[in-house]
């Protein structure tokens, strides 16, 4: 935890500094994001893991470079919930459960925006993510006489890469509410490039503590992001 608030605070002064002499516009922004996985999961070496989406929220700040009247560069700074949630039903029992993942991601990206008093605009570009926190919830119910049922909450930093990146495209439009103000509203998919989990091995859960392993998972998330953005010169640059 002391490492990502120590590059949330490098990012931050750049971000200040960089407020100081260029024309840009920084913003604050939330959202809701819904996340899975593409890859095999496997609980208990069970082969019948049906994977969901998981609702998750992400939140941050974005500072905006334009280059000319169409054309930025944009980063960011977020707080972002990824995972997915698992279950199956067999003859005699089940199981469910969910893996909740919190990254610390920064994007860069090229926006490219049209409009007069509303702009449109879409963007593409790279995300750098660093994993801050890995639980698994999960709970097991057998059928039998008398009845089994467990439930855990496991730390599983340890089941997962400390980093991964991505591919982002999105798209979204500003709405002015005053002279240097715009209100922000975007929706972006997030494509992971890099594995998220390491990849396991087949055990026998009645003699091993390896409950459950991976096979090439990759994060996959949709999210819908809101905000406030502020420019603090009015000016357009021609270029």
């Amino acid at each position: 935890m002391k490492k990502s608030r120590f590059i949330f605070i490098i990012i931050l002064s750049f971000f200040i500094n960089s407020l100081i002499a260029q024309n840009v516009s920084i913003g604050i922004k939330d959202g809701l994001s819904w996340s899975t996985i593409n890859g095999s999961y496997y609980f208990h070496d069970y082969k019948v893991t049906e994977i969901s989406k998981i609702k998750g929220r992400n939140f941050g700040i974005l500072i905006n470079f334009p280059i000319n009247k169409f054309v930025s560069l944009q980063t960011e700074l977020n707080y972002n919930k990824k995972g997915f949630e698992f279950n199956s039903n067999m003859m005699g029992g089940g199981y469910s459960g969910n893996y909740n993942l919190t990254y610390l991601v920064t994007p860069l990206l090229i926006n490219y925006e049209l409009g007069k008093s509303i702009k449109y605009y879409g963007y593409v570009g790279a995300s750098f993510g660093f994993l801050l926190k890995a639980y698994n919830q999960a709970n097991f119910v057998a059928l039998v006489y008398p009845p089994l049922r467990y439930d855990y909450n496991d730390n599983v930093m340890n089941k997962f890469n400390n980093s991964e990146i991505g591919a982002i495209l999105g798209l979204g439009f500003k709405i002015p509410l005053c002279n240097n103000v715009n209100i922000m509203l975007d929706a972006r998919y997030d494509l992971g490039l890099t594995k998220s989990a390491i990849n396991g091995k087949s055990n026998n859960y009645l003699t091993s503590e390896v409950y459950d392993y991976f096979t090439n998972v990759y994060n996959r998330s949709f999210s819908i992001n809101w905000g406030i953005i502020y420019n603090f010169k009015n000016k357009i640059i021609n270029k």
